[in-house]
């Protein structure tokens, strides 16, 4: 725009030199043309203005880390005038990192017409990305004005973590007891305290478990199903803790993510309940999701990936034995990047009520820290290599 600019001041100084040289009726026309040009120019743009409209849409609300999403932004012009030159401003933002980019996109938008602009969208890591049309730059024929129209519209693509299929061994005697007040949403059981299910009746059923009253009413007999009671006894706890001297700190935050998604799964699939935990910066919280199904999973990563990171300190750890110790577990998984000296003696005092292992993400698996513990099991996790790196883990 700087240069158009230059080029109008030549040109005026052209118009004025011809009328001084040349003091006529063409060289005041000329001078007039020139001098009004600018004033032409700008109260079309900002008819123009007055008439844009905009918006961005994305029609995949989730993805997988490094697959292509498309994202539409549409614009429409309601003027009689076009733009030969209208420069948008895109931001992407991941909410899980923080980290945040930004591109340009120069378009023309024709009179009266709708303009839609289609691109793919990929993210390197996972977490909630938002896409924001922040504002669209529009200029006059000759670039001499830009009026900035602020547009503010955005979509989200929530980004899943890649899971794998582990070879871990899961320890299924502890998974159901008598005396547990939680119950299977996937299978009946012989509990009579809470009913799973009521069905019609088949022969060999049991007569006390008929449902005599709703089968009155009905006029078909039906049987009422148990419950199996449930023992959650499996505890992942996440520590979303960031480094911010680590090269690409963003490597470790997947590698978490993709530890307990793949977990979780595994767990699911071998029909075993239990509980993802964390603790979110952004309101001081800590959380606890029950998981039964691969959509609990699924619901239970997708806030999680919604949570905010910190870096300065494992309070997932910390909330989790202020709210959640008493709690009985057969098993607690502790997936961090950070571990002291201090962190392994808190879990060594958490040992005493439950088997603990440590999942220690790590770039460098030959430069773990001297650290020593005599009850608790640390499993240097390698960046990108979960399923290398959990052979030895037991559940």
């Amino acid at each position: 725009m700087s240069k158009t600019r230059v080029l109008y001041g030549v040109l005026l100084i052209s118009a004025l030199m011809f009328f001084v040289l040349y003091v006529d009726m063409l060289s005041i026309i000329v001078l007039l043309l020139v001098l009004i040009l600018p004033l032409v120019m700008l109260a079309i743009i900002a008819m123009t203005s007055a008439g844009i409209r905009a918006n961005i849409t994305s029609p995949v609300a989730v993805a997988t880390k490094d697959e292509g999403t498309r994202v539409e932004i549409q614009v429409e012009n309601f003027s009689f005038f076009p733009v030969a030159n209208a420069r948008m401003t895109v931001c992407y933002k991941n909410n899980f990192s923080n980290q945040e980019e930004t591109e340009y996109i120069t378009i023309p938008i024709h009179a009266n017409n709708k303009e839609k602009i289609s691109f793919e969208l990929s993210s390197a890591h996972c977490g909630t990305v938002t896409v924001e049309l922040r504002r669209i730059q529009l200029y006059d024929f000759f670039k001499l004005f830009c009026i900035r129209k602020r547009i503010g519209k955005s979509c989200s693509v929530l980004v899943m973590p890649q899971t794998y299929d582990l070879d871990v061994a899961v320890d299924r005697n502890s998974d159901y007891i008598a005396e547990s007040e939680m119950f299977s949403k996937l299978k009946s059981g012989d509990d009579p305290s809470e009913v799973f299910n009521i069905r019609d009746y088949a022969g060999g059923d049991k007569l006390n478990r008929i449902h005599w009253k709703l089968s009155s009413k009905l006029g078909d007999l039906l049987v009422k199903e148990y419950s199996l009671p449930v023992s959650h006894s499996f505890l992942i706890l996440v520590e979303l803790y960031i480094d911010p001297t680590k090269n690409n700190p963003m490597e470790y935050l997947d590698t978490i993510v993709e530890t307990v998604f793949s977990l979780s799964r595994l767990l699911v699939q071998r029909e075993t309940a239990h509980f993802i935990g964390w603790y979110d910066s952004g309101d001081g919280a800590f959380y606890k999701e029950e998981i039964h199904t691969e959509q609990d999973a699924f619901t239970a990563i997708a806030k999680l990936l919604e949570a905010h990171t910190n870096s300065d300190g494992n309070y997932t750890l910390d909330y989790h034995h202020k709210v959640d110790r008493h709690t009985q577990y057969s098993h607690v998984v502790y997936v961090t990047s950070r571990i002291t000296q201090d962190v392994l003696s808190r879990c060594g005092e958490y040992q005493k009520m439950a088997p603990m292992s440590v999942l220690h993400v790590t770039n460098d698996v030959d430069e773990q820290p001297n650290l020593t513990s005599s009850s608790v099991e640390v499993i240097p996790l390698q960046v990108g290599a979960v399923q290398f790196s959990l052979r030895s883990l037991v559940l």
